[in-house]
């Protein structure tokens, strides 16, 4: 891992490798889901944008393999959040670039909301009422 770059070559204790070649930088928020995969908001080396991104997760090879991508045009240095929602769509926080999204499997926006310019959104809840789940 280097630090200052911010470009691990694997990933985990162990060097979980990326297929592709494609290296993981300023990663936020990692997840396990349920099914095994692994969602987290990252920086992607080639375009210097950012976004959620999960992976299924190959512990025999120590490999993670790119099953998603959701990267919109939004920049952001600093923080981010992943959630997988129960209904299947995803849920972005994109930090200091001041967005929170709802999105479909296939990158639809379902909502979003942007504060005031210039604010950064570091963790975020999402609530959907205060008296429980729907």
């Amino acid at each position: 891992y280097d630090y200052w770059r911010g470009i691990p070559e694997y990933i985990g204790s162990h060097g979980y490798e990326v297929e592709g070649g494609d290296p993981i930088s300023f990663q936020h928020d990692p997840r396990l889901l349920d099914n095994g995969n692994l969602t987290m908001f990252r920086t992607d080396q080639a375009t210097a944008m950012v976004g959620a991104y999960e992976y299924a997760v190959d512990d025999d090879a120590e490999t993670l393999t790119p099953v998603w991508v959701y990267s919109p045009q939004i920049e952001s240095e600093f923080l981010g959040q992943v959630r997988r929602l129960d209904s299947g769509n995803t849920w972005v926080n994109f930090g200091e670039g001041g967005v929170v999204r709802e999105v479909s499997s296939s990158g639809e926006t379902v909502w979003e909301v942007i504060p005031p310019e210039g604010m950064t959104l570091a963790q975020v809840q999402c609530l959907y009422n205060f008296y429980g789940s729907p």
